[in-house]
């Protein structure tokens, strides 16, 4: 049951006789309270006592600010809570995490320039071919010998090889072309000209690549005379081949049809051993050796040749060969057609 607008009145008026009365207990900066009375629409009223306001439907208490900016509005004021959480101001996100100082710190520009690679590839500088001439070495080696072009080659694709005197190589003017190689082989071996003059010289390799070239040249060697192989008698004393080597001559080995039982061993002619027997109606008629060389003669019977003719040949041979064996085959012997 709803109250009567003068209970209402009487309640109010009764409040603020108590509060005045209890004035001398609080700050006396209390303000003042004032009392309206404002009907609604239903027929009820409401009574605003300072900040206090009554509602008559549902009897609450109402503390609401006035006109005048009372301690209501300053405990409730909205611009003050704008300034104690200013968002804006406290969490700038954009000061905070500034995404162009981020992007100077990691500037792209700059880290292509660090690594530019264009820069380090713009000019592609060709390999220079290079080369060292290792082999023939300092000493003497002989004409008419063999004799082994050794070289160390990069970034080079053909090689020129030739003979220079000692001191002229390698822009003199060449004793002898010796020939032209892959660079890569990096050997050669020369048969040293026994028509060249003793005398001291040195090997020039020149190799070429990508359009340049690069020279180099041996120690320089001595070319000798080679020794007098009749000097040594090889063949009449040992039959022994007389052989050059690169630094002198010796006796080799064995002459062809000899043969030894150990390299300090002479070298003996090889035997055949006896010769074969004579064919039918014919017979062994001297043998000059049965060692290499030697030959065993052979004649027909009277009234038998080789053809079989009154003017074929009556006598054979067979010869002892270097390996050992009787060369030739065994004739027949036939009896000759004198006609009719």
């Amino acid at each position: 049951m709803a109250s009567s607008p003068s209970l209402s009145i009487c309640s109010a008026l009764f409040v603020t006789l108590a509060l005045s009365a209890c004035s001398l207990d609080f700050d006396a900066s209390l303000p003042d309270f004032d009392v309206t009375f404002t009907p609604d629409v239903e027929g009820e009223s409401d009574i605003n006592v300072g900040d206090i306001a009554i509602d008559q439907d549902s009897g609450t208490d109402v503390l609401q600010p006035d006109s005048n900016g009372a301690d209501g509005s300053e405990a409730t004021d909205v611009t003050d809570v704008a300034d104690v959480t200013d968002v804006a101001d406290v969490t700038d996100v954009s000061d905070a995490t500034d995404v162009s100082d981020t992007a100077d710190a990691t500037d792209a520009s700059d880290t292509t320039d660090a690594t530019d690679t264009a820069d380090d590839t713009d000019t592609v500088v060709p390999a220079t071919p290079s080369v060292t001439v290792s082999a023939p070495v300092s000493g003497e080696y002989l004409l008419g010998a063999s004799l082994t072009i050794s070289w160390v080659s990069e970034y080079a694709t053909t090689a020129e090889l030739a003979l220079f005197e000692a001191g002229y190589c390698p822009d003199g003017v060449p004793v002898e072309e010796i020939g032209s190689t892959p660079a890569a082989t990096g050997t050669w071996s020369w048969l040293i000209a026994s028509s060249l003059q003793a005398g001291e010289y040195q090997i020039g390799v020149t190799v070429t690549g990508e359009g340049t070239t690069a020279s180099d040249c041996s120690d320089i060697f001595d070319l000798l005379e080679p020794p007098d192989c009749e000097a040594l008698a090889c063949g009449e004393s040992q039959n022994r081949v007389c052989e050059l080597l690169a630094l002198g001559a010796a006796c080799g080995d064995c002459l062809t049809g000899f043969e030894a039982s150990g390299a300090s061993e002479p070298c003996v002619a090889v035997s055949c051993g006896e010769p074969p027997l004579a064919p039918a109606y014919a017979l062994l008629e001297s043998t000059t050796s049965t060692l290499y060389g030697g030959e065993a003669s052979y004649v027909c019977d009277d009234g038998y040749s080789t053809t079989g003719t009154i003017d074929g040949a009556r006598e054979f041979n067979r010869r002892c060969g270097a390996d050992g064996v009787w060369e030739g085959t065994d004739a027949a012997c036939s009896p000759v057609d004198c006609g009719a």
